[in-house]
C-alpha cells in the first residue's frame, strides 16, 4: 500500500473526529467499542508492521518524531482493546457475585470465598486494577483514560458500565481493612506536602505534591485507645462533614516500615491510612 495512504489511514484513526464516534455525552459508548476496534484493525496492523520494520540501527530523525502516528495508533488501539476486555469481564464478576450472595450469610463459606479471591487474584481482577486503580481518587479508580502523548482530547468510561466489577472489588478491599468504630476527638487542617527531590550519586528521585488530612478517633473499650488516621490525596474528600464528637466507622490500611538512623539504629513505624469513613 502507498505510504501516503497508510499515513492518511493512521491519521484518520487517531483523529478526534474518529474517536468521537465512540463518545455519547461524557463517556465512551462501550457497546460501540468492539465495532470501532474492528473498523480500524487493519490500520492498527499497518502501524505494527511499520514499527516492526524499523531498522535496529535507525538513528535520525528520532523514532518518536518519524513514527509518531504509528506509535500513537498502536498505543491508543491497545488501550481501547484493554478497556473492551475489562468490560467483557463484567460477566465473570457477575458470576462471582452470585456465588458470594449465596454464601454471604454463612460465615465459613463467606470467608472461604474471600480468602480464595484475596490469595489468588484472578486475571480479570488484576487487569481491571492495572487499568483503572488510582489511590489518589476518592473512589480509588480513575476512569479518564491515559491517552498517548500528543492527543489533545479526553476519553472517559462510565463507572456504571463496571457496576459488578466495582462491587466485587469493594467487597474484597473492605475485607482487608482494619475497622475502627469510635468518636472523633480531633480533625486536622488539610496539609499540603510539597514536591521533594532527593539526589544521590546513583540516582535522583522526586516525590510529587500531595495532600493529607488526619483525624483522631477514640474507641470506648476497656483500654480506651486513640487512633491517628490519615487520609491521603482525593480520600480527604471523605472527611467533608466529619466534625469533633461525631461517631464514625473507619476502614483503614495498616502500613509500616523501618528507618535507618545513625549508629546503625533502626526505627520502626506504623501508620493508619484511611480508606473509607461512615458517620454513624
Amino acid at each position: 500500500m502507498d505510504n501516503k495512504i497508510i499515513k492518511g489511514n493512521l491519521l484518520g484513526c487517531i483523529s478526534k473526529i474518529s474517536v468521537e464516534l465512540l463518545i455519547e455525552g461524557d463517556y465512551i459508548n462501550l457497546s460501540k467499542l468492539d465495532w470501532w476496534l474492528l473498523k480500524y484493525e487493519s490500520a492498527y496492523q499497518d502501524a505494527i508492521s511499520t514499527i516492526e520494520a524499523i531498522p535496529s540501527d535507525y538513528t535520525f530523525p528520532r523514532i518518536g518524531d518519524r513514527y509518531t502516528l504509528e506509535f500513537q495508533l498502536k498505543d491508543l488501539y491497545e488501550l481501547l482493546e484493554e478497556v473492551s476486555v475489562c468490560h467483557g469481564n463484567e460477566v465473570y464478576f457477575e458470576e462471582q457475585l452470585e456465588l458470594y450472595d449465596e454464601v454471604s450469610n454463612n460465615v465459613t463459606k463467606r470467608n472461604s470465598w474471600l480468602e480464595r479471591h484475596k490469595l489468588n487474584p484472578s486475571e480479570e481482577q488484576t487487569k481491571f486494577i492495572n487499568q483503572f486503580a488510582d489511590s489518589r481518587e476518592v473512589t480509588g479508580c480513575n476512569f479518564e483514560l491515559s491517552l498517548p502523548l500528543g492527543l489533545d482530547f479526553t476519553m472517559k468510561v462510565n463507572p456504571i458500565d463496571f457496576e459488578s466489577t466495582l462491587r466485587f472489588l469493594d467487597i474484597i478491599e473492605r475485607s482487608k481493612k482494619i475497622v475502627i468504630i469510635g468518636k472523633v476527638e480531633h480533625v486536622d487542617n488539610i496539609e499540603v506536602i510539597e514536591e521533594k527531590t532527593t539526589k544521590t550519586k546513583e540516582f535522583t528521585s522526586t516525590s510529587p505534591v500531595y495532600k493529607r488530612q488526619a483525624i483522631v478517633v477514640s474507641t470506648n473499650n476497656n483500654q480506651y485507645n486513640e487512633y491517628l488516621i490519615r487520609f491521603l490525596h482525593g480520600k480527604i474528600g471523605l472527611l467533608k462533614g466529619v466534625t469533633v464528637g461525631k461517631k464514625v466507622k473507619v476502614y483503614a490500611d495498616l502500613r509500616g516500615g523501618v528507618l535507618d538512623k545513625e549508629n546503625d539504629v533502626k526505627e520502626y513505624w506504623n501508620s493508619l491510612i484511611g480508606w473509607e469513613i461512615e458517620q454513624l
